[in-house]
């Protein structure tokens, strides 16, 4: 009798904590600390909630993060995706005003399409987007609230709970050596 190798399919769960909006409650407060040991920011201390550090929500609906910043799917993962419905306003979230370095209106690469906004210190990449708000182009000085597109599932993404893939992947880089990295709360951990 010979050993047998066995293909058992495995299904990933997404565990996610729904919180109020930041835009109509500024008491909800978030932390953001990964036991990832190849994390792309050097440790806890790199990052910090995002409203201690001045910032705002990225959507106009309540923050449900799919994915955090560390390894999946046995690659480095530079982002947050935040899970929502298709068409939902993504808005410029950093403190003061960036400037547009970056649009990519066609559906192509793993971003599809996508904004990158030069903030002090660091780039925004807003991906995913179903499309680009009016005015946004490279250049474009925007300040935190501003339209910058709508929430969509352009790119390689996976669906989500919606189905459709739809979320925002929000990632900073070409980080300076002391910014901290804002985190959009946390996925919940299976305890």
């Amino acid at each position: 009798m010979s050993d047998a190798l066995y293909l058992i399919p495995v299904l990933l769960l997404f565990i996610v904590v729904t919180v109020d909006n930041p835009f109509t409650d500024t008491s909800v407060k978030f932390t953001g600390v990964s036991t990832d040991s190849e994390t792309l920011v050097n440790s806890s201390s790199d990052r910090g909630d995002y409203l201690d550090l001045g910032y705002i929500s990225p959507v106009d609906a309540p923050i449900k993060i799919t994915s955090e910043i560390g390894r999946r799917w046995g690659r480095k993962h530079k982002g947050q995706d935040i899970d929502t419905e298709a068409g939902v306003v993504v808005r410029s979230c950093s403190p003061g005003n960036g400037q547009v370095i970056f649009v990519e209106p066609k559906d192509i690469g793993d971003f599809g399409k996508h904004v990158r906004v030069k903030i002090d210190g660091a780039v925004i990449i807003y991906a995913h987007l179903q499309e680009i708000a009016d005015g946004i182009t490279k250049g474009a000085i925007v300040e935190q609230g501003r339209p910058l597109g709508k929430v969509g599932s352009t790119g390689s993404v996976t669906p989500g709970l919606g189905g459709d893939g739809s979320h925002l992947h929000i990632e900073f880089t070409n980080t300076d050596p002391d910014f901290k990295t804002p985190i959009f709360g946390h996925k919940q951990r299976k305890t």
